[in-house]
């Protein structure tokens, strides 16, 4: 929980971070409303006419509504608390609830502001909390957001951070592009090591790009599952990836892995090989992918 104060006629600023939401519909209350910002302007507005009628002050505050403050009072705000969940399920939204309370002597007019931070994965908004609180009133104002895209999320409001992951429905890696290469090694070969063409009788190389998912730091444990036919051969084989190394990071990262396959006796002509990532964790496989060479 966060308590920090604000004290102004107009309501307090404040700023949020968020990563990756698009804002959907408001579900706050009070968002539009005319009352006017702090009792003294209201009471000043109504004065003249109260004179006319040779009205009380304390008479003039009672038909304003406002029995819970002084004439001169002023509004002072306090964040209770910024609550998210800690995961969803896309398309699942996310509800993000402020709660504010008004512990000054005035009624007041808060206005907060949360920023949408950019990731790289999602695009950049804005949000806003408007309300109007009553002297010594507690509200909970809610936004509710749908994510275009999952990944990892932080909410950030003064010194309280929450973060959220939002999984995607499916979570089986996403091949980006298969390609015939030169050799592979390091990220980024696949391709700038493309090539279209190879030496029959020897090894090739095809480099895969692909998205994998990692909803926790765990082990990190693939195969690639790929088929090769020519005019006059078809060749299948799986190669498991022998690093199963450990993850240390969450949401979708782009790896690149690599088969070797000898076409020994193969005749010249032109190959197609598909390509599938198989997940051993899940047991998910992606969808296929494909490249077109020659060998010469």
């Amino acid at each position: 929980m966060n308590r920090r104060k604000y004290l102004s006629i107009t309501g307090a600023s404040v700023t949020a971070v968020l990563s990756g939401c698009a804002e959907r519909s408001n579900s706050g209350n009070g968002l539009s409303s005319n009352i006017s910002e702090g009792t003294q302007a209201t009471n000043q507005d109504n004065r003249g006419n109260n004179l006319e009628d040779n009205t009380s002050e304390n008479t003039q505050t009672a038909q304003n509504g406002i029995n819970d403050a002084e004439p001169n009072g002023v509004p002072e705000f306090e964040i209770i608390q910024l609550e998210v969940p800690d995961e969803i399920t896309q398309p699942e939204t996310i509800d993000v609830e402020l709660t504010v309370e008004n512990t000054g002597d005035a009624r007041g007019r808060f206005r907060g502001e949360v920023d949408i931070d950019v990731d790289g994965v999602f695009l950049p908004k804005s949000i806003q909390y408007d309300a109007e609180i009553g002297a010594g009133e507690r509200t909970t104002l809610t936004k509710t957001l749908d994510p275009t895209h999952s990944g990892f999320v932080t909410f950030s409001l003064e010194s309280v951070e929450h973060e959220l992951m939002v999984i995607p429905e499916q979570t089986e890696p996403q091949i980006q592009g298969v390609r015939l290469i030169r050799e592979w090694n390091e990220y980024g070969d696949v391709f700038q090591n493309a090539i279209d063409s190879a030496s029959v009788g020897k090894l090739i190389v095809i480099g895969v790009r692909y998205w994998y998912w990692h909803g926790d730091s765990g082990t990190l444990d693939v195969s690639v599952e790929y088929e090769t036919e020519g005019k006059e051969i078809s060749h299948r084989d799986v190669t498991q990836d022998g690093s199963k190394r450990i993850v240390r990071q969450r949401g979708w990262e782009p790896r690149e892995d690599y088969i070797k396959i000898s076409t020994f006796r193969w005749d010249a002509g032109e190959y197609t090989t598909r390509v599938q990532i198989h997940d051993e964790r899940i047991e998910g496989l992606s969808a296929t992918k494909e490249v077109t060479y020659t060998l010469k």
